[in-house]
């Protein structure tokens, strides 16, 4: 099952990889483009959904990148590619409090990861949400009991 996941895993980053390609060259609508034919091929591909959002994004297309990013965040995704593209998109959004909602969403689903934990906290920290670093800060204590927790 662990091989068979990794397998996914490799296919998946094959497939995105143009996607990030384009986006790292600032080719926004060629990453769009590219976006849209892999949905086509895996209309529920939550990561390609997440950077089609941030490519309409940095398009300037703000209110239809919020819809597609809306709709991965109501799937509740937990992983780490998905969410850190939602949380770019996010921060470019300037929506920081949904950053920390997708966390939140994240380690609810899958509460033994030491990552999205983290994740979490950095969050609440942009935030400035002392009372819930703490509360994260806690549950990463006890999850993980090491120095810098």
């Amino acid at each position: 099952m662990a091989a068979r996941s990794h397998v996914d895993t490799a296919v998946n980053e094959r497939r995105l990889r143009p996607i990030y390609d384009c986006l790292d060259n600032g080719n926004n609508k060629k990453a769009l483009q590219e976006a849209d034919k892999l949905l086509k091929k895996q209309r529920d591909f939550l990561c390609a959904k997440a950077l089609k959002a941030l490519a309409l994004v940095r398009l300037g297309r703000n209110e239809e990148s919020f819809n597609v990013v809306q709709e991965v965040h109501a799937e509740d995704p937990t992983d780490d590619p998905t969410l850190q593209a939602m949380t770019i998109c996010y921060r470019e959004l300037h929506k920081l409090e949904l950053i920390a909602d997708a966390y939140e969403r994240a380690t609810k689903k899958d509460p033994q990861n030491e990552e999205l934990l983290s994740h979490l906290f950095m969050s609440h920290v942009r935030n400035g949400d002392y009372k819930k670093q703490q509360q994260t800060a806690m549950a990463l204590y006890k999850l993980k009991p090491k120095n810098p927790y």
